[in-house]
Formats: structure tokens, C-alpha cells, sequence
């Protein structure tokens, strides 16, 4: 069973998100705290992270995208950013800066995000 970590501070994106997954037959774990991010993917060891991008007023999602993309042991783990960051700043160019820099990044969905986008986007990571 494929491993996908859901990382995003919305308590109820992460409920509807992994009540979607594990329908579909995706083992599922949620951590909405930037802060514990790292530790949780340490512990989960999951194979797709879907991340947002803004927690807590911050950028922490590109924070954590960087310290993975730097880290050895999860610099191959692909993730699939979650947020209307781009959408809502028209920084388009900058969403694709952030997929060049950062290979882990696959893909970058504008939220809300249609259940079925978010599947058809998953089995393009080859999950």
C-alpha cells in the first residue's frame, strides 16, 4: 500500500483529504504543524507528500521543500504542493521557479482542489 503524507495546517482539508485516500486504498498520515513536519515524514516514511505551502501566516511549505530536497534520504520522495499561494499573489513564475529548483516538486494544484483532480494528479506520480 502506497504511503502519502498529507501536510497542511486545515483540519478539515486533512479529514476530507484522507477520508478521500483511504477509499481508494492509500495508507494515509496527516501532521498540521510545519514545525513537526520533518519528524513526521522521518517517522511515516511516506512515498508523495501533498503540502501546503502557507501554515501559520508563514511559507513553511517551501521551507520544508527545501529541507527535503536537500536531505538524502527523502530528496527523492515527491510532493504535490496544495495552495492558492500563486493563484492569489499572480506569482505563476515563481511556482515555476520552485519546480525547477526543487525536483522533488511534481506538481503544483491551485486550491480548492477537486477531489478528482487531486486523484487523477496522485496516479501521474505514478501512485
Amino acid at each position: 500500500m502506497k504511503r502519502i503524507l498529507i501536510i497542511d495546517d486545515d483540519t478539515d482539508f486533512n479529514e476530507a483529504c484522507r477520508n478521500m485516500l483511504e477509499a481508494v486504498d492509500y495508507e494515509v498520515g496527516v501532521e498540521n504543524k510545519h514545525e513537526h513536519a520533518y519528524q513526521t515524514i522521518v517517522e511515516f516514511k511516506p512515498d508523495l507528500i501533498l503540502l501546503d505551502v502557507l501554515m501559520d501566516n508563514k511559507l513553511a511549505g517551501f521551507d520544508i521543500a527545501e529541507t527535503l530536497a536537500k536531505d538524502k534520504k527523502f530528496r527523492e520522495v515527491a510532493i504535490i504542493l496544495l495552495t492558492g499561494y500563486f493563484m492569489r499573489t499572480g506569482l505563476r513564475d515563481l511556482q515555476h521557479e520552485m519546480m525547477t529548483k526543487w525536483e522533488n516538486i511534481r506538481y503544483v494544484l491551485d486550491k480548492p482542489v477537486k477531489p478528482a483532480t487531486l486523484l487523477e494528479t496522485i496516479r501521474k506520480v505514478n501512485l
